[in-house]
């Protein structure tokens, strides 16, 4: 179903998530796993910081870990 994300101050998203499925196989136990990758734009330099946030899947809920990142000058 559609993942809400949260507001993140500082922070555009810029369009619909690329995808990417993998599927493996080890002695008759399939798993799969699903990433989301969102294109995204700073829109100030500094820190800006992603919290953490739940994702419902088909196991339960899984949490997406929190993340803070530094933003520095664009390079001329």
């Amino acid at each position: 179903g559609a993942i809400s994300l949260p507001r993140i101050e500082g922070l555009a998203f810029l369009g619909s998530p690329s995808l990417q499925t993998t599927m493996t196989s080890v002695n008759g136990k399939v798993s799969q796993s699903t990433t989301l990758s969102y294109p995204i734009r700073a829109e100030r330099e500094g820190e800006i910081a992603i919290p953490p946030f739940g994702v419902e899947t088909s196991a339960g809920t899984a949490l997406v870990a929190g993340v803070e990142i530094e933003v520095g000058r664009r390079a001329a």
